[in-house]
């Protein structure tokens, strides 16, 4: 009973919780996942420098058109709770997100770790 409470409660709060590209290790990210960090810590002046010099150092290999593209989408993907219609936009999201973690609990279930 336990188990399917703890599941339940984590498939409810990862559909509704924004999740933030890790900005630890720059280096690691993909350069369209580098353009969306820089859009979601827009607000945070030192990690926004950290990920332009990252961008910078790989000038040859970003498409900046793209990358200024997702930028701009990551900033006003955010939850906007005052926007009637922010829920409606992010369903297809949610929905998405709700189907991986059902399947990783199924994953996790075949190999008895829960």
């Amino acid at each position: 009973m336990l188990k399917k409470l703890l599941l339940l409660s984590t498939l409810a709060m990862s559909g509704c919780v924004f999740n933030k590209i890790p900005t630890d290790n720059l280096t690691s990210l993909s350069s369209n996942e580098l353009c969306s960090a820089l859009g979601e810590n827009s607000d945070n002046g030192n990690t926004t420098l950290r990920i332009l010099d990252e961008i910078t150092s790989r000038k040859g290999t970003v498409d900046m058109d793209k990358c200024h593209a997702l930028e701009m989408s990551a900033r006003t993907r955010g939850s906007n709770f005052g926007d009637p219609g922010a829920w409606a936009r992010e369903s297809s999201r949610m929905a998405e997100q709700t189907r991986r973690d059902v399947e990783m609990f199924k994953r996790l279930k075949e190999m008895g770790k829960i």
